[in-house]
């Protein structure tokens, strides 16, 4: 029993260290050439071609996204279009020694402004700039937000796009997450599509309600109501119109007797 139970442990630590490298190059060298491990990459990044790390030890990034609709445009980017490598049951990845050209700045929380530790960092001297993000969950718009900062400015600043090797605790594969986003966005889809107004209530009262809301607008009673007073003013017109008498002799020509004689 105790045999199986170290076994079970040793399991659960190889499972814990175990991640993913989703990988996005831009050097065509690199790309042409054997990548098996995000070690690869680190030790062919120059400074001609640097390599931003986003390392994360705890949290599961690809797996937050995919659980939820999130507005993150960055990661969203990075992992539908950016990702040209996969690299998985990777294990904890360990930061070279003693070299001057590897950046690396180890963080918890969202609490340092990205530029201001950049400015410090002499990035156009390095060919690896580093973060290494340790808890275990995130703010995944600060998150989108924090990471696309230090792109931006890597690249700007050094005028190169830079490779990128986003390394996370999760062990999915984009395959999953599309499929995930896919059924999570149909889901989402078909709930907001469901109509709301053709259940009908046992006494119907409220589908009559509707209907007649629509039908009887304001304007539509407006128009009703000076029509109606309309139509009664020229009723009243005709009637008095209709009862005007005329007598016939007020028509005749009237002669003088007097006229007449002389």
């Amino acid at each position: 029993m105790k045999f199986l139970s170290v076994i079970a442990l040793i399991c659960q630590l190889v499972l814990a260290a175990a991640s993913t490298s989703y990988v996005s190059l831009r050097n065509q060298d690199v790309i042409d050439g054997r990548i098996s491990s995000t070690e690869d990459i680190i030790e062919t990044a120059t400074v001609d071609q640097p390599l931003v790390i986003l390392q994360f030890s705890k949290a599961k990034v690809l797996e937050s996204l995919a659980a939820d609709d999130y507005n993150v445009p960055f990661l969203n980017q990075y992992f539908k279009h950016g990702v040209t490598n996969v690299l998985t049951d990777e294990t904890k990845l360990v930061e070279p020694s003693d070299d001057d050209e590897v950046f690396i700045f180890k963080m918890k929380d969202l609490e340092f402004d990205p530029l201001d530790i950049l400015k410090d960092a002499n990035v156009e001297k390095k060919r690896v700039t580093w973060f290494k993000f340790d808890a275990k969950e995130y703010n995944m718009r600060d998150l989108d937000q924090y990471l696309e900062t230090i792109v931006i400015f890597v690249e700007e600043y050094l005028n190169v796009n830079v490779d990128i090797v986003l390394n996370s605790a999760d062990v999915m594969t984009l395959e999953e997450f599309d499929n995930d986003v896919e059924m999570h966005t149909a889901t989402h889809t078909q709930v907001n599509s469901k109509p709301t107004s053709t259940k009908t209530p046992k006494n119907g009262s409220k589908v009559d309600d509707d209907a007649l809301s629509e039908i009887w607008t304001e304007g539509l009673l407006m128009c009703l109501l000076v029509s109606f007073i309309l139509l009664v003013i020229l009723l009243f017109a005709l009637s008095w119109i209709s009862s005007l008498s005329i007598s016939y002799g007020a028509l005749e020509k009237s002669t003088n007797p007097l006229k007449k004689n002389e």
